[in-house]
């Protein structure tokens, strides 16, 4: 291990590389002057408590993988963009590594990908890569921006656990696209990070939304959070993609694509209108399940608590809602219904708790004589 410590004077626009072995900065002096830092062949940059470094950083060489950053301890941040030319890992022992900047691999092949370790928190404007995202420990976010330079993109995405998470992606305000993701295991991690241990916070491990948990909060109702797709007419019986573009990506068909928006935007336009009040009621009368079809609260069935989802929303987004919808949805699901847009609007978890039995149960026998009619 080589310690640079104190103010180190390197050239301007000169540069460092670790082509195996480890240089451990202990401060942001340490490093100054460099205009770009690069680690290779399992070559480690270590930060211990050295604030806000500055420069361009490359993780791996065209010849040699496994380049690594690594924030032992301390709140640190680097002003600057990554690249990652082969196989890079990122790992946060303690603390925080903030990247003010993006990731990418400028369209490389899809051996280049990025692996998240250690129990901290790492964040970045957007990870954008032909090659794959894995979180395997800690929480990996993307900052709040809410723009297209906020969308991320991965060839696919591993978090540890699978379909029951133990780490961490946290979009907050930010859309996602998954070329080859798996939907099922998707709407599982998306799932986990809602329901939170039966606190539906969005603060779960999984794929979260801290963004999504500050804005409902302040609402003091269920408005924001994360939807997802697949980009696939076939489900809704047509043919080819749903989009060719989404969040400024351009899209071929077959990507998983996850979305920050509204409860109730099932077909994720960003808005709720007759399109997404179509969807939830064909997947209703057909027993579906999934995002796309109004199962909004991911509890694998479409009920009165996603009605009430998608009205409480629809109501916040654009207006009071016709008294005609309601009455109809009224009529339709019962107390069932009522209790639990009361309390999605008064921001308490709608299911199991706040509905009764006695609810739940007008509503089942609502449902059959609505199919039986």
């Amino acid at each position: 291990t080589l310690t640079l410590s104190g103010n180190n004077a390197f050239g301007v626009g000169s540069g460092l590389e670790v082509d195996g072995g480890v240089v451990r900065a202990t401060s942001a002096a340490a490093l100054n002057g460099l205009a770009i830092v690069a680690t290779a062949n399992n070559g480690v940059l270590e930060l211990v408590n050295t604030g806000t470094v500055s420069g361009f950083f490359g993780l791996g060489s065209p010849i040699a993988p496994n380049g690594q950053i690594r924030s032992i301890s301390g709140n640190n941040t680097w002003n600057g963009s990554w690249f990652v030319v082969q196989a890079g890992v990122v790992g946060v022992d303690s603390g925080t590594l903030t990247l003010n900047g993006d990731i990418n691999d400028s369209g490389l092949s899809t051996v280049n990908g990025l692996t998240k370790v250690g129990a901290g928190f790492f964040s970045a404007q957007n990870i954008r890569l032909n090659g794959n995202l894995s979180v395997n420990a800690g929480t990996a976010a993307i900052k709040v921006n809410g723009t297209n330079t906020g969308t991320s993109r991965v060839n696919n995405l591993s978090i540890a656990g699978g379909t029951a998470p133990t780490a961490r992606l946290d979009l907050n305000d930010n859309d996602l696209v998954i070329n080859t993701g798996s939907l099922t295991t998707v709407t599982a991690q998306i799932k986990a990070a809602l329901e939170n241990g039966g606190n539906f916070d969005w603060l779960g491990p999984g794929i979260g939304s801290t963004r999504a948990n500050t804005l409902n909060t302040t609402a003091g109702s269920f408005l924001y959070g994360l939807g997802v797709i697949k980009n696939d007419l076939s489900q809704v019986g047509g043919s080819g993609p749903i989009y060719t573009s989404f969040s400024g990506q351009s899209l071929t068909g077959n990507e998983v694509l996850v979305k920050f928006t509204y409860f109730g935007d099932a077909d994720l336009s960003g808005t709720i209108d007759a399109t997404d009040y179509s969807l939830i009621d064909n997947g209703y009368v057909n027993s579906l399940s999934g995002w796309l079809n109004g199962d909004f609260d991911y509890s694998g069935s479409i009920d009165a608590t996603d009605y009430a989802l998608i009205d409480n929303a629809y109501v916040n987004q654009s207006g009071p809602l016709a008294n005609a919808i309601i009455a109809e949805h009224t009529e339709r699901y019962g107390e069932a219904y009522t209790a639990a847009l009361r309390a999605i609007q008064a921001a308490a978890v709608p299911e199991p708790t706040a509905i009764s039995l006695l609810g739940a149960g007008a509503f089942l026998c609502t449902r059959r004589r609505r199919r039986g009619s």
